[in-house]
């Protein structure tokens, strides 16, 4: 009893270690003569084995755990007429039994299997390179599994002994786990473990960040039922909920309370109802369209009397500058995101498109950027970018640079980036961002930046929609109007004419003259950038 109760306190600090103590509580609920002495079970012997080498190899200092688990899209689900699905964000893996599980174990084989299925994402999770110290939630709707993983031990001695090495491997990596209950209706990998792939090939139809946007439409049409106190619903909708919907959601006369969507992005929620029917193919009722159209226009109209939101401003040349040397002389990685800074800014891209979200892995050639990319010609230097947002499948994409008389020049930075390896991005600008209380954390700036810098001085959009690698109309969210701002600086025409040097380098001419536009943008340019911009060659 006394060994019992200080194990048990021990699992106040190793909670995974629950699992052992059952057979340890048997033996002791059995041991009705305290005085008698009684030989140990194989059994019980085996986990105060395993007690003592844990505690023996128990590393004291560990990472501390996030209080706040991480939803990774875990979720699984078995079935003894086929094997195991299990599926971690856009991962997934199909597992198909070898022979009849129930003829071979004894006990509850459902949730033996259910119980595997978490080991084997567990080990998905762990290929993927999962944080340690971090709580992942893993969706079940099997509660046995559940109660399993809340209590850290089954009654069911099939699924404890599978939960021994559950726990060895999660103490091992460092990271836990939390069940979230769903139902059996709303489990993904419900096909996968019966051995149907479909709904697996039509999601991959999207595009990650597609699946994104519609989660969080869907998530929203979700907070409506529970609104309406309905928790459990199947597809398709009715006409009713449509219509309810899009009221409950739009602002209206008297209905702009927070919380409210505008017109816009009701509609792009009203597309994901139609794409989530087609996922579960299910019948939309495409009848209702009409009367959500003259909602959303009066919707329409109440937004329009409420001032826009402002958008965040472009990173221009003197912003380029001054990042330029914060991080000058900073080490490694500061001077890898400045040199990618300045190649983003001139190519007009993502900095994310030319780096990596991680420090170390392997590389997918077919995917992400790496020194092959760059190729060097006599008056050109490209970057091939694969996968691009806009791209056609299997289209890679060219950014071009040219050689500028200046600290500034794209191409020389672009060789001292060849030089780093797996650099990231987030926490030098992040450090940027605490000196001066800024938003540099988001990279899209450095190509709204390039954008509007070249239509403030007038290039063709033709050659703008070129050099950015659109195809349609969509460079206008990249190029924001240049306001005139307090400061009134004498005009310098340095800055203009690197720019005109640059451009026409890249084979293209300035179709306008100064503009009032251009004038505040030479201002501007003049205020930090004198000591850093160079002059043409």
């Amino acid at each position: 009893m006394v060994s019992a109760g200080r194990l048990n306190h021990i699992t106040y600090i190793l909670p995974q270690l629950k699992c052992y103590l059952r057979s340890i509580y048997q033996w002791q609920m059995s041991w009705h003569n305290h005085s008698a002495r009684r030989t140990i079970p194989n059994e019980v012997r085996v986990n105060l084995e395993w007690w003592k080498l844990s505690l023996q190899t128990y590393n004291p200092t560990r990472l501390i755990p996030e209080p706040q688990p991480t939803d990774v899209g875990w979720i699984g689900d078995a079935s003894t007429s086929y094997g195991i699905g299990v599926i971690i964000g856009k991962r997934w893996a199909c597992f198909r039994l070898t022979r009849n599980p129930s003829l071979c174990f004894p006990g509850n084989t459902i949730a033996w299997l259910e119980t595997l299925a978490i080991r084997l994402g567990l080990l998905m999770l762990m290929e993927i390179r999962a944080s340690s110290g971090k709580t992942f939630i893993v969706h079940t709707d099997n509660t046995t599994t559940q109660d399993a993983i809340d209590n850290r031990k089954c009654r069911d001695p099939l699924v404890n002994e599978e939960w021994k090495i559950i726990q060895k491997i999660s103490i091992d990596a460092e990271i836990d786990i939390q069940a979230r209950r769903v139902t059996s209706g709303e489990n993904r990998a419900d096909g996968l473990s019966r051995g149907d792939r479909t709904d697996q090939r039509v999601q991959e139809g999207w595009k990650r960040s597609t699946i994104l946007g519609y989660n969080a439409a869907v998530k929203k049409f979700k907070v409506f039922k529970t609104s309406r106190d309905v928790h459990v619903y199947d597809l398709p909708i009715t006409a009713s909920d449509v219509y309810s919907f899009v009221a409950w959601a739009r602002r209206g006369t008297g209905n702009n309370r927070a919380g409210k969507i505008n017109a816009t992005t009701l509609t792009h929620y009203l597309h994901t109802l139609k794409a989530w029917h087609t996922f579960h193919d299910a019948k939309y009722l495409y009848q209702t369209e009409k009367r959500v159209k003259l909602m959303l226009k009066g919707s329409g109209r109440q937004d329009a009397l409420i001032p826009a939101r402002p958008g965040k401003s472009p990173v221009l040349i003197s912003d380029l500058a001054e990042l330029f040397r914060t991080l000058s002389g900073r080490g490694p990685e500061a001077e890898a995101v400045k040199d990618l800074a300045v190649v983003a800014f001139w190519g007009m891209a993502r900095m994310a498109k030319l780096t990596y979200t991680s420090s170390s892995g392997q590389i997918n050639l077919k995917k992400g950027t790496t020194t092959q990319d760059v190729l060097n010609f006599q008056n050109m230097t490209t970057i091939n970018v694969h996968e691009a947002k806009t791209a056609k499948p299997g289209e890679v994409q060219v950014i071009k640079l040219r050689s500028i008389n200046s600290p500034l020049c794209p191409v020389e930075q672009l060789s001292d980036v060849n030089k780093q390896q797996h650099q990231t991005q987030t926490p030098c600008l992040d450090m940027k961002a605490q000196r001066e209380g800024s938003t540099y954390r988001n990279d899209m700036p450095t190509k709204v930046g390039g954008a509007t810098l070249q239509h403030a001085v007038g290039i063709n959009i033709n050659e703008i929609k070129s050099l950015g690698r659109w195809t349609t109309d969509c460079y206008k969210r990249y190029v924001k109007p240049l306001s005139r701002r307090g400061d009134h600086l004498p005009i310098n025409i340095r800055a203009p004419i690197l720019f005109k040097f640059y451009l026409a380098s890249l084979g293209l001419a300035i179709i306008s003259n100064l503009t009032y536009g251009v004038i505040w943008l030479t201002e501007k340019l003049c205020e930090d950038s004198l000591g850093v911009l160079g002059t043409a060659a």
